[in-house]
Parts: structure tokens; C-alpha cells; sequence
């Protein structure tokens, strides 16, 4: 009897049949089609396929996934308890599959190549240094072949395609130089097809369901084990029902009434889901625009067009709050039942998941094995996009198009039939987002449709994306755009002033702030700098409820930020002093705003954390302010993190009036207009695509990690950060070298450091561990404040040891 799955228990080895796991790939991968088919209809009609071709190939690539393992070497390594690393079953499968392989898509043989990829990711040197020559099992691969008809009738394809069986094989023991010759002969085949786009998708799709299939009827397999107390040591199929392998989300008449809880829809909500394709949408802060996104994305649901929500973020922490809110959403207010609808993927998720794991099992306050394990499954699951609704950041997206991490193809394949919502697009820093219109341009081109939201939409964006009308109208709040939540007031001064590189909070700012926390006020001081935000704070720390926020804190202690922030998000006195992490990071509300001039869109942004879904600026005799302060950068002409000409145009644009969000779009229109903020598309992002439709590069050469880019520079050098851990956390135990105690700090102070100091006296230095490499900062770093910036600018003698 032909073997595929060993697991050890207490010393025992539990070993499952060939034909048994492929019956349970085979039965995850019906079912998959069985509550899919409609969707699955669809992608053969964008791609011009015949559904029953497509399904007999996705057949015959699970079927015959594991047929290289029918050799005599790999055959004893795994009833003697070894593994087969010599003899990677992928590889030796090419001869069995390229003779068998339907070719149904214009001639190539696409089996072969999700069977050779299904456990290391197709690249172009793939198994090079394979030298062995195993014997094949001529007989056992005669019989399993002939047994796939038994699979054909019992699990009831019959009833989606014609099946004969495969043809006899006249098979010979090839030797690997004449394996790999096919397998490069392959690739340039592949490489040289035209239509890249087509290619990709029809390919990832195929794979995406075996990778499925394999994936969780092996980790089924385990889990079996590990609960099993008989006597048996030798299984087939152990699998009743796929139906935990595969989610599924029921779309309700309740639906729309659960979303929006209870609520009427706004007339652009209502608007937008009828768009059953890619849209563009225009909407303030605080006017619905996620809750929108979910309807627009229920209806391709309800009709089975798609079968999953993609929402690609900005930043982790963007992420981290969507993912929170949608899980108390979908779960009715228990936000553990929502999990069971929503993903979660980042590059930090694994802490964010296990946090919440803790929370729900409060009674142990250290992870054990099955929760460890339950954290890996539920990260890997959002990775893949393997729930109906996934939140994740647009580093991740970018990276399932270009072989950026080692399941990508199994993502992508999930995208072809998913819907995308990216949130505020319009937020990003140059560079990325030309990217992101590369990224747009393949999306179009792969007919996944997408949403693009903003609260500003400006025509420098609308004139790239929109070009051709391919998103058609953008839907617009037209009610909310009219509002007029607050009043700008401009000062003519800077709200900190630099003497001899010392940072001086403006005492006329400190005294309106002073005054407004005396009239019980809520107040929100945003800085564009990490330093000069801790300088306000510094001078405001006596009150006892001011907070300090920005993004160089420990993944740890930010959460535990944001989770002060919420709770007290209805506490009177209060202020918040940040930088513009808080822009599209909380969803709370001011009465009053302090703000260093920054892009008009950022301010609009910011705007919406102020007297937010309100309709007039004075609400019970209270005016809704928006004090605009003037920076040092206007004068230094110092890019920090703005360009300073750009800071000088909204200055000058901004008037002492009311707002609503159509003028500030208009302000967003003119500035931009005036600065020529010219987008260079496409970008290599193109080029790292189309070399990467099958082959092309291993991952590790496109990314350093699961969300972080290595050869494809999503952000400009100003914009990149590193990961570090204060020493003041490491404290010189091994333990404390873990990714929860990093944080992100600017390139730049890193390569400053570099340049000026030297040995002992560098702020920065690394540590090996057996996992990773480790930077490891001497600056200052408490939860209050984070990185202390003054003792940096200092120099080495206040270094922290």
C-alpha cells in the first residue's frame, strides 16, 4: 500500500494512504466547487474557458499532486519514520504529469506546473542541485492511475466533466538533467506567452484549489492523529466533511440591516451598491464609507460572483482597526464570532492574533502549544485570504503579484475571486502610490473588480486611474460634502519654534490649550514630526489625562496606546497629542484641533477626527475649531516630512471660514494643480509582474518577509523605516529578542548614526539569535514617550545603557 502522511505519537508512527489523502484533497476541492460554482462560472467567462475543461484540469492536478512520492526510495524513507529531501516528490512527478497534463489552455501544461510549485513556489533554478535518481513503482503508479476513475464517480465529478481515466504510461527512471530540461523548456514557453495577465490568473486559480486541498486535508490528517486512541497505524480517507475547510459567508435578506445596524442606508450608500464592477467612491470621514464598501461588496456575494472582501489598508495599524471593528460587526457584537468571517494579515498579525487569543482565555496567561498552533493557522489563513472577508495592507497586496513571499501564487489565486476596498487612497506618499496605479492598471487588466475610496479624491489622482472611464462616475456623498463640521482658523506663526536646534512648544498655543482643557474640552495637537509632537507633549505631560501618539512605539505598547485612546475617548477633559498616524488610524472626535499645516488632503484627513459626522461647526453654542499653525519646515526648507513649497501652497490656500468637504476637495484640486505633482506610471512593479508570471525569481529575492519588499522599493528612502529594539526593553535577555518589543524608527537615523559615530559609541548595534538578526537602539525609550528624539539629537553621552 502506497503512502503519502506520516505523523508520530508517543513514539508511534501513524501513516495515511496515497489514494486515502487524495481523497480528502479531492473531497476539499469538491466541495470548494460544489458551494462555488457559480463564481467559478464567472472567472471562465472573463477568461473565455469552458468551465468543464478548467474543472477536469483542477481534477487532474489533485489527483495527481502527490503521484511523485510513488517511488521506491521515497517509499521506505517514509515507512522507516526519514524524510525525502534527495527525493522531492514535485520534481519527480514531471515526467508522470507532462504526459498526462490536458494542455487545455492554449498548450500549456499547467498541471504540471502547480503540481511542481505545490511545495516550493515555482522559480527559475527550482530543485537545480536535485542530483538523485530514484526507481520508479511502475506497477503502484499503473494502479493509482487506474483508481482515479473510482475517485471520478465516487466524489461525483461525473456531474461537472467527461473522465476516462488516464492513459497507460510507458514511464522510464528519467534522470534529474533530463527533468530539468523539460521543466526549462517550460519555462520558456510560459515566459514567452503573450497574454501574461491571462496567464497568471488562469494559472493561480488552478493552483489555488490544490494548494487548498493539499494544505488542509494534510493538516487534517494531524489534527486526526492527535485526538486518535485506537489501534489502527494505517489510514485512507479520514476526512466526513470539507465543510470547515471551506468558509462560506451566507448573504441574507438581514445582511444590509446587520451592517448597517439597524440603520437606513445613505443615498450614495444605496448608490454604490449597485455598481456591480470597479468603482471609485467620494466620501467625508465619518459618513460610512466601510459600511459602504460592504454593501457594494455584498452584492457580488449574494449572486456568487465572488466569494470574498479584500480590504487593503495603509498601515498595521489601519489594519488592526478595521479587522476589530468588522469582527463585532459580522459577529453581531461578539467580536470572537466574527472571526469566524474575518481574517487578519500583517506583517506584525501574529501578535495582534494572539493577543486576542489571550483575551478570550484569560485564565492562562502564557500561550501553550495549541495556541501557538491555533496562531500560526489563523495568520497563515490570512495570508491566503482563506476567510470570505480578509483585511490586510497594501505591502502584502502588492507583494501576492510578484512572487513576494512563499505562498503567493496560492493568494493570488484567491484574488481571482475576490473583490478589493482600498481605504483613502488618496493617503499615500508618491512612490507608492504610483505603485499602487501599477497595481490598479493589473487589477483592471486581471477583471478583479476593486473600490477606491477617499474623502478627498483628487482630480491628480482621478486623471491617472480614470483615464478611460474605467471606473466610470465616481459615486459621490453628495449630502455629506456639504456639511460644515468645522472652521478653520489660520495663525500666522509656527505652534513650535526651533532655537539652537531646541525645540520650544508656541506659549500662545499652550495657553489656548490650557484654557480650552479648563473648560472641559476634548483637544487634539497633531504635529508632522515624531519630535516635535513629544516636544508638545512634553510641556503638556502634567495634566493627567494628555496622551502622546505616533508610530514609533513597540507593537506591544502601541496597541496598549490605542486601547488608553478608545477608552477614553468619551473622557472630558482630554487631549491627544500626535503626529498624522492619527489621520486614518481612530475612528474619535475632538472639540477642538491644533494642527501644523500639512498637504490639504492630510488636513481634510485630519479634520475628520474633529466634531466627526457632525453637520454644522457650532453645535450648543461650541465652535468646532481647527487652529492652522505655520512649521519651521516653511522657512529651513527642510522635507520633514512634507515638501516645504507644498506646505506653503495649502497654507496660502486655506482661508479663516467653514468647510465643507466639497471646498476642501477644491482647495486638494488647486494645490496639486499649482505644485505639478506629476505620477510617473507604470512603475517596476509592471516589470517584477511580468517576470513573475510563473517562474521567474525565488521570493527571497523580491522580499525580506511576508509583507516587506526587498528589490521593489515600495516607499522612498525618507519614508523607510527599520525595526529596532530599545535596550532599555532587551536589557541583555536573550528572551526579550522578539518582534512584539520592535520598533519602526526612520532609516535615516540609523544611516546618521552610521556616519558620525563609531564602535561603543554608535546608538545602534546588532545581535544574532537564532531566528534573526536584531538591531538593538541605546536611545531612550519609555511608553509614555517613545524613542526619546531630544537625547538622539543630543549625542552619544546621554546614550541609554
Amino acid at each position: 500500500m502506497a503512502l503519502a502522511k506520516l505523523e508520530t505519537k508517543n513514539n508511534e508512527k501513524y501513516f495515511q494512504t496515497l489514494y486515502g489523502h487524495t481523497l480528502d484533497a479531492l473531497k476539499i476541492s469538491k466541495y470548494f466547487i460544489d458551494n462555488n460554482y457559480l463564481t467559478i462560472e464567472n472567472f471562465c467567462g472573463k477568461w473565455n474557458l469552458k468551465i468543464e475543461e478548467l474543472l477536469k484540469s483542477v481534477f487532474q492536478s489533485v489527483y495527481l499532486h502527490d503521484v511523485g512520492k510513488l517511488t521506491i526510495e521515497f517509499q521506505k524513507n517514509i515507512s522507516e519514520g526519514k524524510k525525502s529531501q534527495k527525493y522531492p516528490h514535485p520534481f519527480f512527478s514531471v515526467p508522470i504529469l507532462i504526459e498526462l497534463d490536458s494542455k487545455f489552455f492554449c498548450g500549456l501544461p499547467l498541471e504540471t506546473c502547480a503540481v511542481l510549485g505545490h511545495h516550493t513556489q515555482l522559480y527559475a533554478d527550482m530543485y537545480s542541485s536535485v542530483n538523485t535518481h530514484p526507481k520508479y513503482m511502475h506497477n503502484e503508479i499503473k494502479d493509482f492511475l487506474n483508481q482515479s476513475t473510482d475517485a471520478y464517480f465516487q466524489l461525483g465529478f461525473n456531474k461537472l466533466f467527461e473522465f476516462d481515466g488516464f492513459r497507460t504510461l510507458s514511464l522510464d527512471n528519467h534522470k534529474p538533467t533530463r527533468i530539468r530540461r523539460c521543466i526549462n523548456n517550460i519555462n520558456r514557453k510560459t515566459y514567452n506567452f503573450k497574454d501574461k495577465v491571462r496567464l497568471k490568473a488562469v494559472y493561480s486559480f488552478i493552483f489555488s484549489i490544490l494548494q487548498l486541498g493539499d494544505d488542509y486535508s494534510s493538516s487534517n490528517f494531524a489534527d486526526f492523529i492527535s485526538i486518535y486512541n485506537g489501534d489502527r497505524r494505517l489510514f485512507d480517507s479520514v476526512i466526513d466533511s470539507a465543510e470547515s475547510f471551506v468558509p462560506l459567508i451566507d448573504i441574507t435578506s438581514d445582511f444590509e440591516n446587520q451592517i448597517l445596524e439597524g440603520n437606513n442606508p445613505y443615498s450614495y450608500q444605496g448608490e454604490l451598491s449597485d455598481h456591480m464592477g470597479s468603482s471609485l467612491l467620494f466620501a467625508p470621514c465619518g459618513r460610512g464609507k466601510t459600511e459602504a464598501a460592504l454593501l457594494w461588496g455584498s452584492q457580488f456575494l449574494k449572486n456568487k460572483r465572488k466569494n470574498k472582501i479584500i480590504f487593503a489598508m495603509p498601515t498595521q495599524v489601519t489594519s488592526n482597526a478595521m479587522y476589530d471593528r468588522l469582527c463585532i460587526k459580522l459577529g453581531k457584537g461578539n467580536k470572537e464570532l466574527g472571526t469566524k468571517y474575518v481574517g487578519l494579515f500583517h506583517g506584525k498579525s501574529m501578535i495582534k492574533l494572539g493577543r486576542d487569543i489571550k483575551e478570550n482565555d484569560s485564565d492562562n496567561e502564557y500561550w501553550d502549544e495549541d495556541d501557538i498552533l491555533e496562531i500560526k493557522g489563523e495568520n497563515f489563513k490570512g495570508s491566503i485570504f482563506f476567510k470570505p472577508i480578509t483585511i490586510t495592507t497594501i505591502d502584502h497586496l502588492i507583494l501576492c503579484f510578484v512572487h513576494g513571499f512563499p505562498q503567493s501564487d496560492f493568494s493570488l489565486g484567491n484574488l481571482q475571486n475576490s473583490l478589493i476596498v482600498f481605504d483613502e487612497v488618496h493617503y499615500y506618499e508618491k512612490q507608492t502610490l504610483e505603485h499602487l496605479i501599477t497595481l490598479f492598471q493589473i487589477l483592471n487588466e486581471m477583471k478583479i473588480p476593486h473600490l477606491l475610496m477617499s474623502g478627498t479624491l483628487p482630480n491628480f489622482l482621478l486623471e491617472k486611474i480614470n483615464k478611460e472611464n474605467e471606473y466610470g462616475k465616481p459615486v459621490t456623498d453628495k449630502e455629506g460634502i456639504l456639511f460644515t463640521p468645522f472652521k478653520v482658523v489660520k495663525h500666522n506663526e509656527n505652534m513650535i519654534e526651533i532655537h539652537e536646534d531646541e525645540l520650544i512648544p508656541n506659549p500662545k498655543v499652550l495657553q489656548k490649550v490650557i484654557s480650552e482643557y479648563k473648560n472641559n474640552k476634548r483637544i487634539f495637537i497633531i504635529c508632522n514630526t515624531v519630535r516635535r509632537a513629544q516636544a508638545m507633549w512634553s510641556s503638556l505631560y502634567e495634566y493627567c489625562n494628555v496622551t502622546l501618539y505616533h508610530s514609533q512605539y513597540t507593537f506591544n505598547d502601541r496597541i496598549r496606546k490605542e486601547e488608553q485612546i478608545f477608552n477614553n475617548k468619551d473622557l472630558r477633559p482630554y487631549i491627544l497629542v500626535a503626529t498624522q498616524t492619527i489621520e486614518i488610524s481612530l475612528n474619535i472626535s475632538c472639540d477642538t484641533m491644533f494642527s501644523e499645516i500639512a498637504p490639504p488632503d492630510a488636513i481634510g484627513q485630519r479634520a475628520g477626527r474633529l466634531h466627526r459626522g457632525g453637520k454644522n461647526y457650532i453645535e450648543n453654542g461650541h465652535e468646532f475649531i481647527l487652529n492652522l499653525y505655520r512649521t519651521p519646515d516653511m522657512e529651513n526648507m527642510r522635507k520633514s516630512p512634507y515638501d516645504p513649497a507644498l506646505l506653503k501652497l495649502s497654507f496660502d490656500s486655506f482661508q479663516d471660514k467653514t468647510y465643507n468637504y466639497k471646498e476642501i476637495k477644491e482647495v486638494c484640486d488647486s494645490v496639486y494643480e499649482k505644485y505639478g505633482y506629476n505620477l510617473r506610471i507604470p512603475t517596476e512593479l509592471r516589470n517584477f509582474f511580468e517576470k513573475n508570471v510563473l517562474f521567474g525569481n525565488n521570493w527571497k529575492s523580491t522580499s525580506y518577509g511576508i509583507d516587506e519588499a526587498r528589490n521593489l522599493d515600495l516607499r522612498s528612502n525618507e519614508y523607510q523605516k527599520i525595526s529596532v529594539i530599545p535596550m532599555s526593553i532587551y536589557n541583555n535577555i536573550e528572551a526579550n529578542l522578539r518582534v512584539e518589543n520592535e520598533v519602526q524608527v526612520p532609516l535615516w537615523m540609523y544611516l546618521k548614526d552610521e556616519r558620525e559615530n563609531i564602535g561603543d559609541t554608535k546608538f545602534f548595534y546588532t545581535i544574532n539569535s537564532p531566528k534573526k538578526e536584531y538591531i538593538i537602539c541605546r536611545i531612550p525609550y519609555s511608553f509614555e514617550k517613545g524613542i526619546d528624539y531630544e537625547e538622539f539629537f543630543k549625542g552619544n553621552p546621554h546614550i541609554s545603557n
